[in-house]
């Protein structure tokens, strides 16, 4: 677009640029010129710096308020330095004097059109790579987020750790199963949830990761209540563009009950070789048992004997009971055959335990406490397997505080939670060393001395609190 007062002007210039191939538009005034200046298509707009109704500086103005970039070319009547660098510093790409010579006005005209199509060829580039940005963007965060949702949703446990082994990230089944929140695990070592005795196993694992670039390591997590659980660490290495160690992905398997069931398997054949060697042998040992005892007791309601041989009748009179108690447990154990069951009330067996035990308790001097839940429904099951588990308790308790000196006390709580009936036996014994709890339902596991128990009284409650869906 060429804006300019004068007619010959505008006839002239606009034959000169027509001959070189560009359409030439003209406007006489400014009115005319701002007008315009906004429509599409242009690629140089040449204006007098000096219009009837203002000037060309306005012109400039006016466009770049609109934000067009296309190049001005000021023309003017006053062909010095000042005039020129005033109109480059009000917006004009370049300036041509009057008189204009045509070679110089193709020449600027040409260099402000290639300056102006290279401009927006760039604009379309910018553009085109803006959009690709956006888009990629978009599809990484997708990607992002399908990743993050699969980590998150996986039934696994799942963490990155860096090259010294501190948690980057935690998917939230890690989280729920040893019960942290994520700020208590990242930037925290993995030796820090497992047992301090498996450090030199965990360096061990992160060394093979990175050297080897992959590493499984059976451990235990130890959560944030103290409790363990089994896993089995599947990791890999993560490497960058240059092969360098980047970071470590961890699936960890809760193999708790795995090994629970491995446990039970060889517990079942332990009492399956038991229970074949204890079936063959109970009656001929019974019966020998019985003769023993029977003679014991029999010379015992004779009476006239001396006191070293009253002492031994009745010790060999008790041992023949405890090996008779013996084989009835053995037996006990290895059959856990399911009685009848009906309908009971809680509170009266536990009372009939008392009062079974009620001689050893006061002789033991042990303060019995009862708290009883009155919500407490009647229990179905086999009343009997329930008795013989409190009687085992009971009687653990009382051994448990042979030792203490002074206040013995015992304490039978019962309480409804969640639709199960908990019972809670609990004395003031000195209680069981950290390293045994886990061994203390095993099979002929005792603490005891040698002589005071059998290991199975455990065993036995175990089986028959399970047997009715217990824990």
């Amino acid at each position: 677009m060429l804006v300019d007062d004068e007619a010959s002007i505008r006839r002239v210039l606009s034959m000169i640029l027509e001959r070189a191939g560009y359409e030439v538009v003209t406007e006489a005034d400014l009115r005319g010129g701002t007008r315009r200046c906004s429509e599409p298509g242009w690629e140089v707009i040449l204006t007098d710096l000096i219009l009837p109704d203002g000037n060309g500086i306005e012109l400039m103005r006016c466009m770049r308020q609109r934000g067009s970039m296309v190049p001005v070319i000021a023309i003017t009547g006053e062909p010095n330095l000042d005039t020129a660098i005033e109109a480059v510093r009000l917006g004009a790409y370049d300036y041509v004097s009057k008189p204009i010579r045509s070679e110089t006005l193709l020449r600027v005209v040409e260099r402000a059109v290639e300056r102006y199509r290279l401009y927006r060829e760039n604009e379309r580039y910018k553009h085109h790579l803006e959009r690709l940005v956006e888009e990629r963007t978009g599809e990484l965060m997708a990607s992002e987020r399908r990743y993050r949702e699969l980590i998150e949703g996986a039934p696994e446990m799942i963490h990155q750790l860096d090259e010294e082994g501190r948690f980057l990230t935690v998917n939230r089944t890690q989280l729920e199963t040893l019960g942290y929140r994520l700020e208590e695990l990242l930037q925290r070592p993995l030796a820090a949830i497992c047992p301090e005795d498996q450090a030199d196993r965990v360096a061990e694992h992160l060394r093979r990761i990175r050297e080897e670039g992959r590493s499984e390591l059976a451990t235990q997590f130890v959560r944030r209540d103290g409790s363990r659980l089994d896993v089995e660490i599947r990791a890999s290495a993560v490497y960058d563009e240059d092969g360098s160690f980047l970071l470590s992905r961890g699936f960890a398997h809760d193999t708790t009950r795995r090994r629970r069931l491995e446990m039970q398997l060889i517990q079942a054949d332990k009492l399956s070789t038991i229970g074949l060697m204890v079936s063959g042998v109970a009656h001929d040992v019974n019966n020998p048992l019985t003769g023993i005892a029977g003679y014991a007791e029999m010379l015992l309601a004779q009476g006239g004997l001396t006191p070293e041989l009253e002492s031994s009748l009745r010790f060999i009179y008790s041992e023949a009971e405890r090996a008779g108690r013996i084989v009835g447990n053995l037996l006990s154990f290895v059959r856990q055959k399911e009685g009848e069951r009906d309908f009971f009330d809680l509170h009266a067996t536990i009372d009939a335990v008392l009062e079974l035990m009620g001689y050893r308790l006061r002789k033991a001097k042990v303060e019995v406490e009862r708290r009883f839940d009155p919500a407490m429904p009647a229990l179905f099951g086999d009343m009997h397997q329930i008795q013989q588990v409190l009687l085992n308790l009971v009687n653990n308790a009382v051994q448990a505080m042979a030792e203490v000196e002074g206040a013995r006390r015992l304490r039978l709580a019962t309480r409804v939670a969640g639709g199960e009936a908990c019972v809670e036996v609990a004395d003031t014994g000195k209680g069981i060393e950290g390293r045994d709890l886990a061994n203390i339902f095993d099979p002929f596991f005792t603490t005891k001395g040698e002589g005071e128990g059998t290991g199975l009284g455990l065993s036995i409650t175990k089986a028959a609190v399970e047997a009715h869906g217990g824990r």
